[in-house]
């Protein structure tokens, strides 16, 4: 080069030649930017490379410088991190990317490529990580078939270590302080598990469990009705123990027996109606009369049954009979008691001077005393009857005579001999002479006065 020189002298314009050799290298990338991309907590992206070229008119020495945007660093490596490129050389910028620890989302840096002895110090290339959230996945074990009053604790995981809400998505069941599940009825139950994420995970796929819940079984029930029971009587039933708020009734399985039940008021209409009491009434004297006492299933609890054995029995029964007073003895008399049964009565002599026709016609054959028994023999539902005694006197007179029956000699039509007799009652009645006859041989020649 030459610097020319005009001034107002003799040698104007004046030159002077000058001469040198240029230095400096020129700093080329072949990319300003690079993406990258991984998820939480997953394996690192594959390594990029950037050329480096050095396109000045002298050798360089470089090195790397990392700047982070806000948040995470320290997670870019730039190697080699220096060095020198020749003229007309080149090497490879090689990054790499650990992902370990960062949040997902957007995270970039910028790397400068310094050389003091390039022209064009520093060039700069911009590395971007995008970190997607985790997929996550939920173990739900499976719950067995329940009862209506089990508790069941639910415990579930997610692979993000986060915890999992549970919920109810059908049946009757709730929940309680989160994972206490409990029921209300009988019935099918669908349990959901379920995980929504966070910054770092995206939401879990949810987890149904489904099970059948049954109606526990009622503790036992006692039930011990009145046995044995007589023909025609009421007992009260009643039944202790079981479960739950089920109602009690009642039914005769088998057997001569009959249930009462007796209703009361539970509102002001006729149709609001409970039952109030249960009996039992036998309708035989012999014979079981199973009976069944069931209390019935209620929210929670399964309906409970137990079968009460009566044995029947026979009725006591008893004959009433007005005794009869002594009796004269051509007296006939007609026979009638009656026995709490309603059974017929039956007549007997036991001893004494008379006899029964037909049943009930008592009549006499004489005197003395009479032993009468009135019965009831009983059948399948009453027992026999106590005999009933009636003792009386059959009554009558007994006529005595004293005195000479032999009158002697005496003169025809001429004389008249007189005998005394003297008549005797011996019996138990008056005496009461309705006529004397006086018959046989020569009765024309007898009277009595």
């Amino acid at each position: 080069a030459s610097f020319v020189i005009t001034f107002d002298g003799t040698n104007s314009p004046y030159t002077v030649d000058v001469s040198g050799k240029g230095l400096g290298g020129g700093i080329r990338l072949d990319s300003l930017a690079q993406s990258f991309s991984a998820v939480y907590q997953g394996t690192n992206p594959v390594a990029q490379v950037i050329g480096l070229t050095n396109v000045g008119v002298s050798s360089f020495t470089y090195t790397n410088l990392i700047a982070y945007s806000a948040g995470a660093s320290g997670w870019l490596s730039s190697l080699p991190g220096g060095g020198t490129v020749g003229l007309g050389g080149s090497t490879l910028l090689t990054n790499l990317v650990n992902s370990a620890g960062l949040n997902a989302g957007t995270h970039s840096a910028t790397v400068a490529v310094t050389a003091a002895d390039a022209t064009n110090s520093p060039q700069a290339y911009v590395v971007t990580l995008v970190v997607d959230k985790a997929a996550q996945v939920i173990s739900f074990p499976v719950i067995g078939d329940q009862l209506t009053t089990n508790r069941v604790g639910l415990a579930a995981s997610a692979t993000s270590g986060l915890s999992v809400a549970f919920s109810v998505l059908s049946g009757p069941a709730s929940i309680e302080g989160g994972t206490n599940l409990i029921f209300s009825g009988s019935g099918v139950v669908h349990v959901v598990a379920s995980q929504l994420g966070d910054t770092n995970w995206n939401a879990a796929a949810s987890v149904t469990n489904h099970f059948t819940v049954s109606l526990t079984p009622q503790a036992d029930i006692v039930f011990e009705p009145t046995s044995p029971q007589v023909y025609a009587t009421t007992n009260n039933l009643s039944l202790s123990g079981g479960s739950g708020s089920g109602s009690t009734n009642y039914y005769v399985l088998s057997g001569p027996g009959v249930i009462i039940t007796n209703s009361e008021p539970v509102g002001p209409l006729p149709s609001m109606m409970r039952p109030a009491s249960a009996k039992l009434t036998v309708t035989s004297g012999t014979g079981v009369v199973l009976v069944v006492a069931t209390k019935t299933a209620s929210a929670l609890y399964a309906a409970r049954s137990v079968t009460g054995v009566v044995y029947c029995t026979r009725a006591e029964q008893a004959v009433d009979f007005t005794a009869l007073g002594d009796q004269f003895w051509t007296n006939r008399i007609g026979l009638a008691a009656t026995a709490s049964s309603a059974l017929s009565a039956s007549f007997s002599v036991f001893s004494g001077p008379a006899s029964i026709a037909d049943g009930t016609n008592l009549s006499f054959s004489g005197y003395g005393p009479v032993e009468l028994h009135v019965d009831q023999a009983g059948d399948d539902n009453f027992l026999a009857a106590p005999t009933v005694t009636n003792r009386f006197n059959a009554l009558g007179p007994i006529l005595s005579v004293s005195g000479s029956a032999d009158f002697g000699p005496a003169l025809v039509g001429r004389q008249t001999i007189t005998n005394v007799f003297v008549f005797t009652n011996a019996g138990s009645a008056p005496l009461r002479i309705a006529s004397v006859v006086t018959n046989g041989a020569q009765a024309s020649s007898f009277s009595l006065r």
